[in-house]
């Protein structure tokens, strides 16, 4: 049995056996199938208790973790159960407010009055479904996804009436009509209008609470959704691999997507653009470079700071959106790679305030001879080297873990995940038997 598939078979016993008042957003069928990314309940503030006491017991079961990420109107309980060489997350999104920047365009509470049973889980009804999906897909996505628009169409044409009066009561009957008119034509239109409409009628509706809640909003969503990771190690360690590994078992399932970064942000042109093509720099026996001199390693620092330091705002939008930022080539290897090896250290650490720091520095250990045999590019003198500069480099960032690479690849990805999660949120503590 596929162990994600167990997982949600054993949260839908607990949920058959609780007294919890919820419901499921989705048609009757995640227990069918083994192809589930996650789970979406709508739930009264008033239960989150109940739900966490629930997920102590069933994480005690299965022998798995759980972290609890929250944001305005939105919890994420994250279901880890890992081994050695694999890792299988649940991801469990628990809605206390269906909201837009704030601003309800659905109550929780009416949606679980409407709540069917289903072979004793509950789930939203097929009208409130219809109408969390079209206003989830047009005003938070502002596209229909594939997967949904046959879904979509078939509750439209079904409950065409019930969904348009509930619609009609947030947005206003033209701007429903159109949201209605994008599901059966399958065409997108700019959502600019419908949102606008959705905002001035609840302005009018109440306009003090309005703009509190707005306010009240934004201020609760400036704290960064997304982690941003450095992996520092010689060529030949791993990074690459163990990047898209990561990225593949958190992307998905964790994050709203990934963002790899190799070096700079390359948001101002290399300086290889201004120099002549016979001017390049070659590298000698063993892909070692000559190290630049002194002030030519100097110039190149001060000018690719640049790059570094206007990119801070970026990294924090990728964040923000809930992103996975991997990079390895990082600010760091200048301290790592031979052509920098003149550079001063001092200049370095002095500069390093204006680079944006990750929530993560994974330094990858390895023997050199495996590094040389995996990539003959450097010596195993060098490859010493690099390992010696990057164990100094961990030393003096608080943040800064080791990770062996000469280990299954499996092994160090379920180490990396366990060690990015916990960066991601709160551990809630299962009760001790």
């Amino acid at each position: 049995m596929d162990t994600k598939y167990m997982l949600v078979k054993t949260l839908f016993d607990y949920l058959r056996k609780s007294d919890l008042y919820y419901c499921i957003i989705g048609k009757p069928v995640h227990e069918k199938t083994e192809s589930v990314n996650d789970i979406d309940l709508i739930l009264s503030s008033a239960s989150i208790s109940k739900l966490e006491t629930l997920l102590k017991k069933l994480a005690q079961d299965v022998g798995a973790r759980i972290l609890k990420n929250e944001r305005y109107g939105f919890l994420s309980y994250h279901l880890i159960l890992a081994d050695t060489n694999k890792m299988t997350i649940l991801k469990i999104d628990v809605w206390t407010k269906l909201h837009w920047k704030g601003l309800d365009w659905l109550r929780v509470d009416d949606v679980l009055k409407n709540r069917n049973k289903v072979n004793g889980v509950y789930f939203v009804s097929p009208v409130d479904l219809g109408v969390i999906w079209i206003v989830k897909e047009l005003l938070h996505n502002e596209t229909i996804r594939p997967h949904h628009h046959e879904s979509l169409q078939g509750l439209v044409s079904l409950y065409s009436e019930e969904i348009h009066n509930i619609c009609s009561h947030y947005f206003g009957k033209k701007a429903t009509s159109l949201m209605l008119y994008m599901v059966n034509s399958n065409k997108d239109t700019s959502m600019k209008w419908i949102k606008l409409s959705f905002v001035i009628k609840q302005f009018c509706g109440n306009p003090i609470r309005t703009i509190v809640t707005f306010m009240s909003y934004l201020l609760k969503s400036l704290k960064p959704r997304g982690i941003f990771i450095v992996l520092l190690g010689p060529d030949g360690s791993g990074k690459t691999t163990l990047a898209k590994a990561a990225m593949q078992t958190l992307g998905k399932d964790v994050f709203r997507g990934t963002h790899y970064i190799h070096g700079r942000f390359g948001l101002i042109p290399r300086l290889g653009k201004f120099r002549r093509k016979k001017g390049r720099h070659k590298s000698g026996d063993n892909g070692f470079h000559k190290p630049h001199s002194r002030l030519r390693a100097i110039g190149y620092i001060l000018y690719y700071i640049v790059d570094y330091a206007i990119a801070k705002p970026y990294l924090f939008w990728l964040r923000l959106k809930g992103k996975f930022v991997v990079a390895d080539r990082y600010y760091y290897d200048y301290l790592l790679q031979p052509q920098w090896s003149r550079l001063p250290v001092e200049v370095f650490w002095f500069l390093y305030p204006l680079v944006p720091k990750p929530d993560l520095v994974v330094c990858l250990e390895c023997p050199p001879q495996t590094i040389y045999d995996r990539k003959p590019e450097l010596s195993i003198q060098e490859i010493s080297r690099q390992q010696e500069r990057s164990r100094e480099i961990r030393q003096r960032l608080p943040n800064a873990i080791t990770i062996r690479t000469d280990v299954d690849v499996e092994e160090a990805n379920v180490k990396l995940c366990t060690n990015v999660l916990e960066r991601l949120g709160a551990e809630v503590k299962l009760d001790e038997e």
